[in-house]
């Protein structure tokens, strides 16, 4: 995806530019995937305000990026660390969805 930046911008240009479905998706994999960054909490504001915003549990991390990606893909790989790396920054409750 790249980093966070760019792929907030890409998401809000996607969301502003008609393609609202595409770009609320580009959206959520910031906040899945980059916890932490200015892109993640821009992000997270839109989605908020789209009423689009899921909580990264580590049950939607893992099927949407374990079960639903090709081993190759490099999502599903950043998805993986950040489930390791959730003893240092737990993810969110599954009750905050």
């Amino acid at each position: 995806m790249g980093d966070d930046t760019a792929a907030t911008r890409l998401g809000l240009l996607l969301y502003t530019t008609g393609r609202e479905i595409d770009g609320l998706g580009v959206l959520q994999q910031v906040v899945d995937l980059m916890p932490g960054t200015h892109g993640a909490e821009v992000a997270t504001a839109v989605l908020e305000q789209a009423g689009a915003l899921r909580a990264p549990t580590a049950e939607h991390l893992r099927s949407i990026y374990l079960d639903g990606l090709p081993t190759n893909d490099v999502r599903r790989k950043e998805a993986q660390a950040r489930l390791e790396s959730a003893e240092d920054s737990p993810l969110a409750p599954a009750g905050d969805r």
